[in-house]
């Protein structure tokens, strides 16, 4: 499904006769379509954030003072720095411009502080990794950055499904911030990660609850799924399984597992994800190399637990979809 707003101005309201007249001319030549005075206010929310967040952080944010009407009401922008793989890099900018960062990077979307704060993204991918000794390393290395964060903008909005639009999705030119895909259509981990999180039936882990859920966006009355949540060392044993048979309404949040992290000393839980048509699996992981890591970490860097989770219809068969 695919949502079209006509917004009469950005963030603000246009004058009141232009207003009316463009909602007079939105009734007449788009009766289907939905107008609103601004882009943000009123029947909606937004203003961001257009900087990359901790994961936790997003499912936080209806909390924020800044926004107080953004779990009950559609979010209609929120967006973070999204870094191009190499190889478009050097076709925006010369090689000795792409790295190390020059001022080319801020031309091109990647401001330093600004709305996207494009230091904290630098930093996640340091903390993460460590320092980069060449820019196509940290160009790779910034994909596990995009990936988590994009797969949270959305998997947080699971409490109440009220929907987002990315701020901007498609960019005017080759930009480092705001899409999922860059000006060369070549898609970045943000691509992916916004497909994963937003599939019609989904299982996740909730950060700031701490518990594994399963969220039905529009795959219709669901009955009968397999829920499987395992803990795991980092060496893939099992430490603890749980297993349920769910039935899920459509447009419903259901928690599913409360994983025992403190017995499994696990003391903060990351992700990575693999999907085929009937089977979803997720695995969230204390390795500091990345917040969505699907290796095990070098013996550098420290040791944790994983949990996997899930979900496949137990008839096997195929799920399908009725919009």
């Amino acid at each position: 499904p695919s949502v079209l707003l006509w917004c009469g101005r950005n963030e603000g309201y246009p004058p009141a006769t232009l207003d009316q007249a463009l909602r007079a001319l939105v009734a007449r030549e788009d009766p289907q379509s939905i107008y609103i005075s601004s882009s943000a206010d009123d029947v909606v929310s937004g203003r961001g954030p257009y900087f990359r967040l901790p994961s936790k952080q997003y499912f936080q944010l209806y909390q924020h003072p800044w926004y107080p009407k953004e779990s009950a009401q559609f979010h209609s922008e929120r967006g973070m720095p999204n870094f191009p793989n190499w190889e478009s890099l050097v076709r925006m900018m010369r090689p000795s411009e792409a790295w190390p960062p020059s001022r080319m990077w801020g031309i091109h979307d990647f401001a330093l502080e600004s709305a996207q704060r494009g230091q904290t993204f630098v930093d996640a991918v340091n903390s993460y990794f460590g320092t980069s000794p060449d820019g196509e390393t940290f160009a790779a290395r910034a994909q596990w950055v995009n990936y988590d964060a994009y797969r949270a903008l959305f998997e947080s909005r699971s409490r109440e499904r009220r929907g987002l639009l990315l701020w901007m999705s498609h960019s005017a030119w080759p930009s480092m911030a705001f899409c999922t895909y860059d000006w060369f259509w070549d898609a970045t981990a943000s691509y992916y990660a916004c497909r994963k999180a937003c599939e019609p039936i989904h299982i996740q882990w909730n950060p700031l609850s701490e518990k594994v859920e399963v969220v039905n966006y529009y795959a219709g009355n669901r009955t009968g799924l397999r829920a499987v949540c395992e803990v795991r060392n980092l060496d893939g044993t099992v430490i603890s399984q749980e297993e349920k048979t769910l039935n899920v309404s459509d447009d419903t949040t259901l928690a599913c597992f409360t994983p025992d992290l403190a017995a499994a000393n696990c003391t903060t839980v990351k992700r990575c994800s693999r999907t085929t048509t009937t089977y979803s699996r997720r695995k969230k992981t204390t390795c500091r190399r990345s917040t969505s890591c699907p290796r095990p970490p070098s013996a550098s860097h420290s040791a944790g637990t994983s949990i996997w989770t899930a979900m496949s219809p137990t008839s096997k068969t195929p799920a399908t979809h009725p919009r």
